[in-house]
């Protein structure tokens, strides 16, 4: 009988070590964390869209909104100039929650109202 060309041969399983990982697991207040910022992520997803690309089928755009806002009052010139005791970010805080209020497709948060460049007309 031959031996070494037979079918039947294994060849042998390694040994199984039983180590512990010394990996540190996360916190249970990290962990928690990370699961609110996960969530927060999905149902606030970040405005990746242009300010004139978030247009639905007949509706306004985020930038139509924010037109719309300046457009409102002494808005503009609070915005531009701090008026009446507001410094930029908080009318750009004012206008974003004005804006999310109104129905504006895309939530836009303050810093990228702030970035928005918001010229007077001729």
């Amino acid at each position: 009988m031959d031996t070494l060309g037979g079918d039947n041969l294994r060849s042998p399983s390694p040994p199984v070590l039983h180590i512990q990982s010394t990996a540190r697991q996360p916190s249970t207040r990290t962990q928690q964390r990370r699961n609110r910022d996960k969530e927060d992520s999905q149902h606030n997803p970040p405005a990746t869209l242009g300010w004139t690309k978030d247009q639905r089928d007949g509706e306004y755009c985020s930038l139509d909104y924010l037109i719309e806002w300046l457009a409102i009052g002494d808005n503009f010139k609070k915005y531009q100039h701090g008026l009446g005791g507001k410094k930029k970010l908080g009318m750009a805080r004012e206008c974003s929650e004005w804006m999310s209020k109104s129905g504006c497709p895309t939530k836009r948060p303050t810093d990228q109202i702030q970035n928005k460049k918001v010229a007077r007309g001729p």
